[in-house]
């Protein structure tokens, strides 16, 4: 075939089987159930022990590189399982489709269920032991905690963590429309857009705030159809509001030397105790 899918061409053309190699093929539908090319059912009997040294599999994999732990290991890529899946539509009927389709239940139990469970690990080549490591789950649940996550990693005490939790990137121009968005059925609550604004919005009316730090550094709060600057801050600590302030009292710490003059700045003098202000942005004038 002149065009590749994918690291398999359509039927596999570039793969030798060494063990085993099937070719299935799935009948048009017209049945009230799915079709498999494979299916395999298992009753497990359990075990009364809980985790997975004596669990139950319906099936399982295990790939070592030859020779792995010693000086005679080669390079190259390995992986357990690649899964290819080539989708397509022609007559007008959507056409679903998942790499993996996962449908886990149990009843309540004391113990944890979860889609996708996992951890990687690096190993030093000098002492043997584990350096790094990571564990996560994917749509998990605890029934003794009531907690759940739809994603959740953790970095193992005592190897040294990871650098990032979640970690999104681009490529060249080709960025994400929003690199975080959570939504209600109404509306966006919190965002992060391409551009670095940050939209938090009312949970019941989706009225939004947003905010963003400039290219010099200055953090703007923005109103919600982003036309004004509500207040903003720059690195010198300098707050800017466009509105007015209210507040039960405000503390100005008082100076021993007046700051540098401006029209409508005011200060506390140290020495004397009074409030001093400047109305014509060339004289300081007690209050």
């Amino acid at each position: 075939m002149g065009e590749r899918l994918g690291l398999f061409e359509y039927l596999g053309d570039d793969v030798e089987a060494f063990e085993d190699w099937c070719t299935h093929y799935l009948d048009y539908n017209t049945s009230d159930h799915s079709y498999s090319a494979e299916s395999i059912q298992v009753i497990a009997g359990g075990s009364s022990v809980n985790g997975p040294v004596r669990g139950s599999f319906a099936r399982s994999i295990s790939l070592f590189k030859e020779g792995f732990g010693g000086p005679d290991a080669k390079g190259g890529e390995m992986d357990g399982l690649y899964i290819v899946v080539r989708q397509d539509t022609r007559d007008g009927v959507a056409a679903d489709g998942c790499g993996i389709l996962i449908d886990y239940a149990s009843f309540d139990n004391p113990g944890f269920t979860g889609g996708i469970e996992g951890a990687t690990s690096i190993i030093s080549k000098t002492t043997n032991k584990i350096t790094r490591r990571i564990s996560y789950q994917l749509g998990c649940m605890d029934y003794a905690t009531g907690e759940g996550a739809v994603l959740y990693g953790k970095a193992p005490q005592g190897v040294a963590p990871v650098k990032d939790g979640l970690h999104l990137t681009t490529e060249g121009t080709n960025y994400f429309q929003y690199w975080l968005r959570f939504q209600t059925p109404d509306h966006t609550v919190y965002s992060l857009n391409k551009n670095g604004f940050e939209g938090l919005a009312s949970f019941n009316s989706g009225s939004t705030v947003w905010r963003y730090v400039d290219s010099g550094g200055t953090l703007h709060f923005v109103n919600h159809n982003i036309t004004v600057d509500l207040a903003l801050l720059d690195q010198a600590g300098n707050l800017k509001l466009n509105g007015g302030v209210e507040a039960d009292f405000i503390d100005l710490p008082p100076l021993a030397s007046a700051p540098a003059i401006k029209q409508g700045r005011m200060w506390m003098n140290a020495a004397t105790g009074k409030l001093m202000i400047c109305r014509d942005n060339a004289t300081w004038s007690a209050l």
